[in-house]
């Protein structure tokens, strides 16, 4: 029992943490689940076939040949190849664990940011509320309704703030050493912006400390994260600069949120809810909002702005809100070099919901102490005062430049900020009185902010059935019937749901949420789709397109890449398309001029860059030429008798083909080219050739081969290496700090 008193907090935040998620507690065989959640759409499907590589090829898949023509798996960060936690996802089904992995991680979260509170000095209580905040935050939860991964990244804030914090103290490269270590487990676990708002966060930190050597173990914590990082880091690099989003976005500040929605953060459903949104620009929900009376018990930490941590939470608070919502800083920020490499910047308001969570804690010491001598009543009603000022003004202005389209949504969120605002007020008078009543007034505090925030948070935990999410339609049925091994197409990705496409084995040009497109697929679809896109997408073809024009596919561009059909929601009038099923207002088309997956040519043609080459592919022939981008010449010959071609084996890592030349020729491969790839004749090492822009050809003489691809990139070997040494190198300062301490 002793023990259990000295634990009751972090007993405590798990008991909560389970209690909030009891909707997945209770429905073990349904997935967390929101219709357009990335969760959904994205992440499962990629687990989906990453469990089934697995258990049934006995590997693990690096690359993903169902979406996208084919792509990297093992580059891109959002498939978490590398994150420890993901290993689960190899052994079980992985639909039910994304609800299990997200209680584990609000859970981590709020342990996190409790042993945080602690060692920076608050007592149990106040840390225990700092706990609160953080876990249960609009942000956390939102992102985890959204099914963003993010969630994952920023419950590693904590503990990396927390090792930092004991780095700069105590001048200690262990600790140092540990930060660098935390902030891959961020990386890994699929996010790169996170990492680099935490990579702010300790850089502010070191300033403000103005230490001699804080450079220096900021540069060691960094050192040791892109080493032990370099596994999935030197891959994601190749990748990016293989990708159309290398080339840098032309307005980072798109995706971000307009000053407008400043009144999130006290307001979340201002502008309406995920169902009726009259906003401008995209919902946002609970985004940012970290609580009112979390707000107002922070504003209790001014007491004790002395405070080295007060003081600098409370300045990156603001930091945090400023370039989330400011104006002309903000734009001049957001072009500076790492900032411009992101859109969405408004995700930097976690390091807000980070900064209310420890100030809420010291506040709440300064609330209770207040309490305690009678004199929390007059400061409750002076804070609650000024933040209704605020909404009031807010109102008042935007009732002068904006029509209200739903006054009802407005007045209701209205109502529940003054009974939130007046519940607290209430409770400090009363408990004012009553100073003896201390523990009471803390249950009743922490009642409280479980009441905000759940009442905003808990509605957006909600599951659904895998097996109704995923059943698919006629449609689908008829691919998976009659499309075989070969590629399809639409010109509507959601008439292609990648999350069922990908399970059920169907491999399509299009997909979506796809974070590292490559540049000559994107342009090669661009024009195989025909249309025109300027910029960074994630999907393909571009949501920008289908929504405002339909587009009339080229069939002997989409024929190169293996494409058998074509989807359309409205009629081809072209004779290489040819109707083959009609499901109500969607058209299914084979393209008669569909080449197979590989395939051999015996004539060549030369082109000095990129450009050239899809130029000239677009005027010959693909089955009979092959356009080149090589400066060796290669000797080629008519064919004297029919040759073979059959592809023996086909995996994600592993594509054999085998092939009876009678002169030689250049056998095609309608695979995505790209770094990383192998290519074996006979078991002998040889060069993969870029052919028709943007797939695989091998030089092969007469005779019989056979030409085995295999993906295992050079990047991934050496960010291997270089992470395995990194980790050698952290168990040996590990080792002796031991043998200093001993």
């Amino acid at each position: 029992m002793r023990y259990m008193g000295l634990r009751k907090y972090p007993w405590l935040i798990t008991i909560l943490g389970l209690i909030f998620f009891w909707k997945i507690l209770i429905n073990p065989g349904k997935m967390i689940y929101w219709s357009f959640s990335d969760i959904t759409l994205y992440h499962s499907p990629m687990k989906f076939i990453i469990h089934r590589a697995f258990n049934t090829q006995g590997t693990v898949p690096l690359w993903n040949p169902y979406i996208f023509g084919g792509t990297s798996l093992a580059a891109n960060p959002q498939a978490g190849l590398f994150y420890p936690l993901n290993i689960f996802f190899l052994f079980s089904s992985p639909d039910q664990l994304f609800g299990y992995l997200a209680v584990l991680h609000i859970i981590l979260g709020g342990l996190a940011m409790y042993l945080l509170a602690r060692n920076i000095g608050l007592e149990k209580y106040p840390s225990f509320i700092s706990a609160l905040v953080f876990m249960f935050s609009g942000q956390l939860i939102s992102y985890i309704y959204e099914g963003h991964f993010i969630f994952l990244n920023a419950v590693w804030i904590p503990l990396a703030f927390l090792a930092y914090d004991k780095a700069i103290i105590n001048q200690d490269i262990k600790y140092a050493s540990i930060t660098g270590a935390i902030l891959a487990l961020q990386l890994f676990s699929g996010g790169i912006q996170l990492v680099f708002y935490t990579v702010i966060l300790l850089f502010l930190w070191t300033l403000y400390n103005m230490k001699k050597k804080g450079l220096y173990i900021l540069a060691v914590a960094l050192l040791i994260f892109l080493g032990l990082s370099a596994i999935q880091a030197v891959p994601t690099y190749e990748l990016l600069e293989n990708s159309r989003r290398g080339i840098g976005f032309s307005d980072p500040m798109s995706y971000s949120q307009p000053l407008s929605h400043i009144i999130g953060l006290v307001m979340p459903y201002f502008y309406g809810n995920i169902f009726q949104y009259w906003g401008g620009g995209d919902f946002l929900g609970i985004f940012g909002y970290a609580g009112i009376i979390p707000l107002v018990i922070a504003a209790f930490s001014l007491c004790a702005r002395k405070n080295r941590y007060v003081r600098f939470f409370i300045f990156l608070s603001i930091f945090a809100i400023v370039l989330a919502f400011g104006g002309p800083l903000r734009e001049v920020i957001y072009r500076l070099p790492g900032f411009n490499s992101f859109r969405a910047h408004g995700r930097i308001l976690l390091l807000h919901t980070f900064s209310i969570s420890i100030l809420a804690g010291f506040g709440s010491k300064e609330l209770v102490r207040r309490i305690r001598v009678g004199g929390a009543r007059g400061d409750a009603l002076k804070i609650c005062f000024a933040l209704s000022i605020f909404l009031l003004a807010y109102i008042l202005i935007y009732y002068k430049y904006t029509k209200l389209a739903m006054e009802k949504d407005l007045l209701l969120n209205i109502f529940l900020f003054y009974f939130l605002i007046l519940s607290f007020v209430l409770a400090a008078t009363v408990f004012s009185k009553y100073p003896h009543k201390t523990r009471l007034f803390k249950a009743v505090l922490v009642l409280l902010i479980i009441y905000n925030l759940w009442l905003y948070g808990m509605p957006l935990i909600n599951v659904g059935d895998p097996a109704t999410i995923y059943r698919g339609n006629e449609l689908l049925d008829f691919l998976s019937a009659n499309a075989g091994s070969n590629r399809v197409y639409a010109t509507n990705y959601h008439d292609l749901p990648q999350q069922i496409t990908m399970r059920r084995g169907i491999q399509s040009l299009g997909g979506v949420l796809e974070p590292f497109i490559l540049n000559r697929y994107s342009t090669f679809m661009e024009a195989a789709g025909n249309y025109t896109f300027e910029g960074v997408s994630n999907s393909i073809p571009p949501w920008q397109v289908y929504s405002q024009r339909k587009t009339y596919p080229v069939a002997g561009l989409l024929g190169i890449l293996n494409t058998r059909y074509v989807i359309t929601r409205y009629p081809l009038d072209n004779p290489d398309f040819l109707l083959a099923e009609r499901f109500n207002s969607t058209y299914v088309y084979e393209n008669l001029r569909f080449l197979p997956r590989a395939f051999v040519v015996h004539e060549a043609v030369y082109a000095s860059d990129g450009s050239e080459a899809l130029s000239l592919i677009q005027t010959m022939d693909p089955a009979s030429v092959v356009v080149l981008e090589t400066d060796i010449w290669l000797k080629l010959a008519p064919p004297i008798y029919n040759e073979t071609v059959t592809i023996f084996s086909y995996t994600p890592n592993e594509i054999v083909v085998r092939a009876n030349l009678s002169n030689p020729g250049v056998l095609v491969l309608s695979e995505m080219w790209y770094p990383g790839w192998k290519a074996y004749d006979n078991g002998r090492d040889t060069d993969i050739l870029r052919a028709d822009y943007t797939l695989r050809g091998v030089y092969l003489d007469e005779g019989p081969h056979e030409v085995r691809f295999i993906y295992h990139p050079a990047s991934l070997k050496f960010g291997a290496l270089v992470s395995v040494v990194t980790l050698l190198l952290i168990f040996y300062i590990g080792r002796e700090a031991l043998q200093l301490r001993g």
